[in-house]
C-alpha cells in the first residue's frame, strides 16, 4: 500500500501538468527519490492504473457526447463562413469514414526555364490545403 505522499505524488504525475522537480518539492521528497519511487513496481502499477482511469473516463467522456461533437463538425462543414475551415471539416468527416487519401500527380511537361518555379507555387499551393502531392520524373520522347 502507497502511503501519502506516493499517493499524491501518483495523482500529480497522472494529471501531467507539474514537473517532476515540482513534484518532488510538494511531496517533500527528493527528485532522486522520486525517480526510485518510479522505479518501484508497486509505484509503477499505481501510476498505471490511474492513468487507465483516466483515458477511461475520458473515452466515456467523448463516447457520450459523440453525436454533439459529430454535429458540430457537420455544421463547421456546412456553415463555417472561412472557406478553409469548412473544407478542412469535410475532409475530416470524409477521412474519418473513408481513411486518409493521398493525393498523386504525375507531370509530363516539357521542362521549361522557370519549371522550377512552378512547380514549387504549385507545391505551395497544395501545402497550404494539406494535400500530399508526389511527382516522379518522365522524360518526353519526340
Amino acid at each position: 500500500m502507497l502511503d501519502e505522499k506516493k499517493i499524491v505524488a501518483v495523482r500529480l504525475l497522472a494529471e501531467g501538468s507539474t514537473s517532476k522537480t515540482d513534484i518532488a518539492e510538494i511531496v517533500g521528497v527528493s527528485r532522486a527519490t522520486l525517480y526510485n519511487w518510479l522505479d518501484d513496481e508497486e509505484f509503477k502499477k499505481s501510476l498505471d492504473d490511474t492513468l487507465h482511469k483516466i483515458k477511461i473516463h475520458g473515452e466515456s467522456t467523448i463516447k457520450a457526447n459523440i453525436d454533439k461533437y459529430i454535429k458540430n463538425i457537420v455544421d463547421l462543414s456546412e456553415k463555417a463562413e472561412s472557406q478553409k475551415v469548412r473544407l478542412e471539416a469535410s475532409m475530416y468527416l470524409l477521412d474519418r469514414v473513408l481513411g486518409k487519401s493521398s493525393t498523386k500527380v504525375d507531370l509530363t511537361v516539357e521542362p521549361k526555364s522557370n519549371e522550377s518555379k512552378e512547380k514549387q507555387e504549385f507545391l505551395n499551393m497544395l501545402d497550404d490545403d494539406n494535400i500530399n502531392v508526389e511527382f516522379e520524373e518522365v522524360e518526353i520522347e519526340e
